[in-house]
């Protein structure tokens, strides 16, 4: 009895607190009342699983809500994400598993990504990777961005973003055109190239596309239609990666 009166009030607290325009035809204003009364008793520890039965179910709803936004989403934006012409490619351009990388020169963490991403595709020939810019740690990440843009004019894209990545120290105008010149970019064309609107205009439609998918940080990885925010190791990524050529048999 004592279980299900929790249960009954744990949902309660979850529909004034995430719906509070349902709760109004639900509850009279006296039980509203009643029960905001109850919830503040709640916080004084008296009974504490209630309010912790309560937040769990909020939580476990919002989830499920963000991944039906998520996946709607990818659904919509599926041309933007796979078949974009602008977007620079790693791997093998057709490779059947395709991994959609949302990342910052100038991100740490992005950078293990990318030694990690370099060992994936040495080990299996069948996967493709679409490298979207996503620069949110300042004015040299978007410099360095716009520079990779414009090196895939030259056909110099991957040994510039590798060696980008594999730059120790901070990122700026100069070293950026110093990265250039070892990978044996033309600088001056490539300084004209970062200069055109078009590259300033795939920079933003790159970063409008990972705001709309929820990116909220660097690196972020589609697979197979599936989101995973932050690093991931290598066995991760051959984990999903065997999963998703599973569910294509």
């Amino acid at each position: 009895m004592r279980k299900s009166i929790f249960t009954i009030f744990a949902f309660a607290i979850t529909l004034l607190i995430a719906q509070p325009s349902v709760a109004a035809d639900v509850f009279t204003a006296e039980q509203r009342t009643e029960i905001e009364n109850m919830i503040r008793e709640l916080v004084t520890n008296k009974e504490p699983e209630i309010l912790k039965t309560a937040i769990q179910n909020l939580q476990r709803k919002e989830m499920a809500a963000a991944e039906t936004r998520i996946k709607e989403k990818l659904t919509a934006e599926k041309k933007r994400i796979y078949d974009d012409a602008n977007t620079p490619v790693g791997g093998n351009p057709k490779g059947k598993i395709v991994i959609v990388e949302f990342f910052d020169y100038t991100c740490g963490y992005c950078k293990r990504a990318s030694d990690v991403l370099s060992q994936l595709i040495a080990d299996d020939k069948d996967v493709k990777i679409l490298y979207k810019n996503f620069p949110v740690l300042g004015p040299n990440a978007v410099e360095a961005a716009k520079a990779s843009l414009a090196s895939n004019r030259q056909k110099k894209f991957k040994e510039f973003h590798d060696a980008l990545m594999k730059h120790s120290g901070a990122l700026t105008n100069d070293s950026i055109m110093e990265i250039a010149k070892t990978v044996g970019l033309d600088v001056d064309k490539l300084k004209k190239d970062m200069a055109d609107p078009k590259i300033q205009a795939m920079l933003d439609d790159s970063m409008k596309l990972g705001r709309e998918l929820g990116v909220e940080g660097t690196p972020f990885f589609i697979v197979n239609d599936n989101v995973f925010p932050g690093a991931l190791q290598l066995d991760q990524f051959k984990q999903i990666i065997a999963e998703a050529r599973s569910k294509k048999k």
